[in-house]
């Protein structure tokens, strides 16, 4: 790993650990969570004790594989959804954790993020590289996104919507660059340009998603 190259034998081994922990995150989300669609529909269950340790768990056997512990936690959250629990529920759920997230874990992993990032790719052809990476993200998020709302017979501007609101989806884009770094498939610079691209992203989307406001309105004009 002298020049930044991993040896395939650890590419391997990382793709086993992978394969091993969706295999059983899809069967805790798929199989073990309806077995408990009692006591989440019942008012006074603890579900909401039951999805933070099945988090934390995940988590947890997230990172023994050498993951990020956020990628369980993700996961443990996609399943929990009206199929398996009270809409209540859900609701409780997310007001809980919504300010434990954004008040305190939210900040400790953008922070950890910080500590790796180098201000030099913000310089001459690496800063370039990152508006180009940028714009190329915008149009490839916005044409597949939104062409695939196209296909489900969403109006135009509809489908643009869509494109430009899926264009923000930086939860997933930060957690591998930790990855690939923290294996050193990737150096600094490289790690670095990858967050201000996920940033600028993440920018550009609620200004997006502004103007996207403004054509929906001119689209429903005529039926008023």
């Amino acid at each position: 790993m002298d020049n930044g190259s991993v040896d395939p034998l650890t590419l391997l081994l990382f793709a086993g650990k992978t394969l091993l922990f969706f295999s059983v995150a899809l069967g805790v989300g798929y199989w073990l969570y309806p077995l408990f669609k009692h006591p989440f529909r019942n008012r006074k269950g603890k579900g909401f004790t039951f999805i933070l340790i099945v988090a934390l768990g995940l988590g947890l056997f997230a990172e023994a594989l050498g993951l990020h512990i956020i990628l369980g936690a993700y996961l443990a959250g996609l399943f929990f959804e009206e199929k398996v629990a009270s809409r209540e529920l859900i609701q409780k759920v997310e007001d809980r954790l919504y300010g434990i997230a954004y008040s305190f874990l939210g900040p400790i992993f953008f922070i950890s993020l910080g500590l790796h990032i180098t201000f030099d790719a913000l310089r001459g052809p690496s800063l370039w590289f990152i508006i180009a990476l940028t714009v190329t993200c915008i149009i490839g998020q916005t044409l597949s996104a939104g062409g695939m709302a196209r296909l489900k017979r969403f109006t135009w501007v509809e489908s643009l919507v869509v494109g430009v609101g899926m264009s923000g989806r930086s939860g997933m884009a930060f957690i591998l660059a930790s990855l690939l770094h923290g294996m050193g498939a990737i150096d600094a610079k490289v790690f670095s340009i990858l967050i201000f691209t996920t940033f600028l992203l993440d920018l550009f989307t609620p200004l997006g998603l502004k103007g996207c406001h403004i054509l929906l309105k001119r689209q429903k004009r005529p039926e008023v």
